[in-house]
């Protein structure tokens, strides 16, 4: 294999990776604390509604949390950071510039050196949007039947 058949290669394997991304709605993103690094796959801008030209940073990612959990998802990065956790999984909304609003599921992977320090994070965020609306559809339908039979049997 040549060095120019390689790189095709490897730039085919990089769209054919994209495209599943973008099929799944699932972004990935890996980032480097001690330099602050941060790289996040197209999909992952996608998802969270930004253009790639925005950059990769934890204010853009921290721009687009939902308010509401916004201090429950830093109090878990700074358990991750600071604990000896290897793995990280949490549920959180973003909120996208035309204020709607998708639930993402994110897990991650953590990296330590032989300190305990952590040197990476890795991980992915999955747009769930659609399953979590099915449920909550299914959840409001099941209180309004439970009313419904409340109501039918008090009244007999």
């Amino acid at each position: 294999m040549t060095a120019h058949s390689a790189a095709v290669g490897l730039q085919q394997m990089a769209a054919l990776l994209a495209e599943a991304q973008r099929v799944a709605k699932l972004g990935s993103w890996e980032w480097l604390p001690q330099t602050g690094e941060m790289l996040w796959s197209d999909q992952l801008f996608a998802i969270f509604g930004l253009p790639p030209s925005r950059g990769a940073s934890l204010e853009a990612y921290r721009e687009r949390i939902h308010p509401e959990d916004v201090a429950r998802i830093e109090e878990k990065l700074r358990e991750d950071l600071d604990g000896e956790r290897t793995e990280t999984r949490d549920d959180f909304r973003v909120v996208l510039p035309d204020d709607s609003i998708r639930m993402i599921e994110g897990r991650g992977r953590i990296t330590r050196d032989a300190d305990g320090r952590v040197t990476r994070l890795f991980g992915t965020c999955l747009d769930v949007t659609e399953a979590w609306t099915a449920h909550e559809a299914l959840r409001v339908s099941e209180e309004r039947f439970r009313s419904l039979i409340a109501a039918t049997v008090s009244s007999s």
